[in-house]
């Protein structure tokens, strides 16, 4: 799955749970709606076997759900919705909630 790929899941997703806005590493600066969904790439390995290269390639993407809602179970939804998917912190920053889920994919 592509970072593409992603990004359009993420906006289904969104979209199917009343979250408008998807940022893919958004700059500082940016004029950011809540709630929303901010991404990036978190991690890329790349694993060998029977001496080959690029035997099979993990791409780890992090997301962040941010809202308002202290009692939200979107980032346990969201991280069903991947076939490797799993909730890895919850904080408060700036008074939002700040759900983050780990999503693994496979190229």
């Amino acid at each position: 799955m592509s970072r593409i790929d992603i990004h359009t899941k993420l906006l289904q997703f969104g979209k199917d749970n009343g979250i408008k806005q998807v940022y893919f590493c958004p700059p500082d600066n940016a004029h950011i709606k809540y709630p929303c969904i901010v991404y990036n790439v978190k991690d890329n390995r790349l694993f060998s076997a029977d001496n080959k290269a690029g035997y099979f390639n993990f791409v780890q993407y992090e997301a962040t759900i941010i809202t308002e809602d202290v009692d939200s179970d979107l980032h346990y939804k969201l991280a069903d919705s991947f076939k490797y998917g799993s909730v890895r912190n919850t904080f408060i920053q700036d008074n939002l909630m700040h759900y983050v889920v780990s999503i693994y994919d496979h190229k």
